[in-house]
């Protein structure tokens, strides 16, 4: 671990310029990969940070302990980066790309000759697992290859494990979610497979706050001066969690990234952006959350608190994403280029004013699935005026926005008006939804009923891993329990109760709100189910190469009687139990995959994050 104070000088008073103490030490983790701690304090950053290894992790010591505080504009640094079309519109490159907080790994994409394998002998049509190819040397069976399609300058990648391979045909492990191939003619796609090749794999940003003190209003659309606050470019496995960003003009920024998480992320302002100009919505910055050309991403629990003009976005051949269980002041959703078969699910959507304001096309989306989106702020329809934004958080108190997380079971709702036809052809509404579809091709609309999961997501997640049965005599704590366990770890909350009950009450199996339980929470559960499966690994407990079992964690922090163990000692602050599936202590093994068998898992957290799992309790 590197700590920017101890090892790299760093003051974090607020007041000192880190800028080169944290590259310093960023720069010692692209040499040596660990993890830059920033302790608790405000750091002002004058210049980009950039990750280019695998293995970086930035993290703070919590949104409401570390804080980064950035008074100027990429436009500023670095000269250029601006842009006029043939109408005199000046746009920015930072429109779309660059962060402060830069993570780049080596492009990979359908050009690329030294990753190429095979070409897609044949027609193959979407949800096909068997595919022709011009060649099979160097496919093997359990390698990860990428699989693109390109029709001129457009492109789509997805990426999956090799099943089986055979005379000129090679087997995936999952559907291809597009269809390629075909006669060559000019509305073909063409399709190849690449060796999945990744320079910048498991890193992340976690557990801080990036505020911009110098961003003025914002300015036109796409003419973005760059306060950007994270980007990540052409990497996988990645994350961003427990982030709040301020006043930025595009607080996260994906692309070509895969396989990757961004969980608890609050995006709001300190003080008004918006234009003169813009009295009607009122937008105060471009990009909220934006994946583009990206697959195999989960956006969940997010807190957008102020209008942009584009909150969630998913554009240039995105696919396969999940934005999940999120919550907006006035949802926009954002997707053009092209992307398909994305899931938006159980999000509130505030207002609901402009939810499908940004346009799409006949090619966008299709597939896509609008599931549970709700208003309860809104009115039956889209309005041609903005409603009054709240009054806007402190600097001080702007980690509060990420407390108020989904929907309430009391709260009314209202019907969100449908996109008009050209928004995209093939979609998916279910939930409440005001207009008709009669007209647009391929849509389905079907209102929700008491049978359907609020979270499509989070079902199919479940439902997927073949989650066991609870074991016989297991106990459930007693509210007396909860609450004791509840003071240990967060002292006299009043909301904590409630959460520790809401997460026993649905501890295994099932589908568990998790919009209600403590980011700490839920962090140090992440945290320590990783640092249990790194060791199992590690160790060999799940073969060579490794086979992962499905992960089914829920965090526990029991009373040690009813968690069925005499031995235990009394829960103390930092020891956390976990339910997990599938770890079985016995005799020669230190773990095994074991179906149906629950434990509980054991682990003690320090000050500096680091993980102990010391025991497991059969269960």
């Amino acid at each position: 671990m590197y700590d920017v104070r101890k090892e790299f000088g760093a003051k974090g008073d607020g007041k000192a310029d880190d800028t080169k103490a944290l590259q310093a030490a960023i720069a010692a983790a692209n040499k040596k990969p660990g993890v830059v701690f920033l302790p608790a304090g405000t750091y002002r950053l004058s210049a980009p940070l950039m990750i280019t290894r695998s293995g970086v992790v930035l993290r703070g010591a919590g949104e409401d302990k570390t804080r980064i505080l950035i008074g100027t504009s990429l436009a500023d640094v670095y000269e250029g980066g601006l842009s006029q079309n043939g109408t005199g519109t000046v746009r920015t490159h930072w429109a779309e790309a660059g962060g402060f907080i830069t993570v780049q790994g080596e492009r990979e994409w359908s050009g690329r000759n030294d990753t190429r394998l095979a070409a897609v002998a044949a027609a193959v049509a979407a949800g096909d697992t068997r595919i022709p190819v011009d060649s099979t040397e160097g496919l093997t069976k359990g390698r990860w290859v990428r699989l693109y399609a390109t029709r001129g300058a457009q492109e789509r990648q997805a990426s999956a494990k090799v099943a089986a391979v055979g005379a000129g045909w090679v087997e995936l492990d999952r559907p291809v979610p597009f269809a390629c191939g075909g006669n060559g003619s000019s509305n073909s796609w063409v399709c190849s497979v690449h060796r999945y090749a990744p320079t910048v794999t498991d890193g992340g940003v976690e557990r801080l706050t990036i505020e911009f003190t110098g961003s003025g209003q914002y300015g036109a659309h796409a003419a973005d001066r760059g306060f950007n606050a994270i980007h990540i470019s052409s990497a996988a496995s990645v994350w961003v969690q427990q982030v709040t960003v301020l006043n930025s003009d595009n607080a996260l920024l994906l692309d070509r990234v895969d396989h990757a998480s961004v969980l608890d992320v609050t995006v709001g302002t300190t003080k008004p952006r918006w234009s003169a100009n813009d009295t009607v919505w009122q937008r105060e910055g471009h990009q909220a959350i934006a994946l583009s050309a990206c697959h195999a991403v989960l956006v969940a629990r997010f807190n957008i608190a102020t209008r942009f003009n584009h909150d969630l976005s998913a554009t240039v051949g995105s696919l396969l994403n999940v934005f999940s269980s999120g919550s907006a002041r006035d949802l926009n959703i954002h997707h053009s280029g092209g992307p398909a078969a994305n899931l938006y699910t159980e999000i509130n959507a505030g207002l609901g004013n402009r939810l499908f304001d940004s346009p799409g096309s006949a090619a966008a989306g299709q597939r896509t699935t609008f599931y549970n989106l709700r208003a309860p702020g809104g009115a039956t329809g889209q309005s041609t005026a903005a409603r009054p934004i709240a009054a806007r958080p402190t600097a001080a108190a702007g980690q509060a926005l990420a407390g108020r997380r989904g929907l309430a079971a009391a709260e009314e709702t209202h019907p969100l008006a449908l996109p008009p036809c050209a928004y995209g052809r093939q979609l998916n509404f279910f939930g409440s939804w005001a207009g008709t579809a009669d007209k647009c091709a391929g849509w389905l609309v079907v209102p929700l009923n008491s049978s359907m999961p609020p979270d499509l997501w989070a079902q199919q997640w479940f439902e997927r891993g073949n989650a066991p049965d609870p074991i016989s005599g297991a106990h459930r704590p007693v509210a007396e329990a909860a609450r004791t366990a509840c003071q240990t770890f967060m002292g006299d909350s009043k909301d904590a109760l409630e959460c520790f009950k809401l997460v026993y009450d649905h501890c295994i199996p099932g589908y568990t709100n998790r919009n209600a339980i403590p980011k700490d929470l839920l962090y140090h559960e992440r945290t320590v189910i990783g640092s249990l499966y790194r060791q199992a690994s590690g160790g060999g407990d799940f073969g060579s190469p490794p086979h992962m079992p499905a992960q089914y964690s829920r965090l526990c922090v029991a009373d040690p009687k009813r968690a069925g163990s005499g031995n235990c000692k009394k829960v103390k602050k930092g020891d956390y139990r976990i339910h997990v599936p599938g770890f079985n202590k016995r005799p020669g093994s230190r773990c095994d995959h074991v179906t149906g068998q629950i434990s509980f898992v054991k682990a003690h957290i320090d000050s500096r994050h680091r993980v102990e799992v010391y025991g497991r309790v059969g269960h």
